[in-house]
Formats: structure tokens, sequence, C-alpha cells
């Protein structure tokens, strides 16, 4: 993937395409989706570790 100056380029790259050349001063607007993404599938696989460490002890 080729990339243009930094005035003519779309913020339209996924955080993995675009990891060499960041752009820390629209960090959040340009990688939104995938910070909230990421924090979607961390929240989700937390859950369901303590949901079964939850089940585990009710046997016990």
């Amino acid at each position: 993937m080729e990339h243009g100056s930094d005035s003519d380029r779309k913020y339209t790259d996924l955080i993995l395409v675009d990891l060499l050349h960041l752009d820390y001063r629209h960090f959040f607007t340009r990688y939104r989706v995938d910070l909230l993404g990421f924090i979607a599938a961390l929240a989700l696989a937390l859950l369901i570790v303590f949901g079964t460490w939850l089940i585990s002890r009710i046997g016990a």
C-alpha cells in the first residue's frame, strides 16, 4: 500500500495496516473503530473468564 503526503491522506486505514506511519495528531478520530472494537473484545474476553471462574466456584 503506497501512502501519499500527509495532506492528501484519507483516514480510512485500519491501525494494523498503518502501524509504521501513525498520525498521533488525529489518532483517536482515525482509529476509533479499531480502539472501540479492541476494548469491546477485551471486555467480552474478561467477562467470559470471570463467568467461567464464577461457575467453577458454584460447584465447590
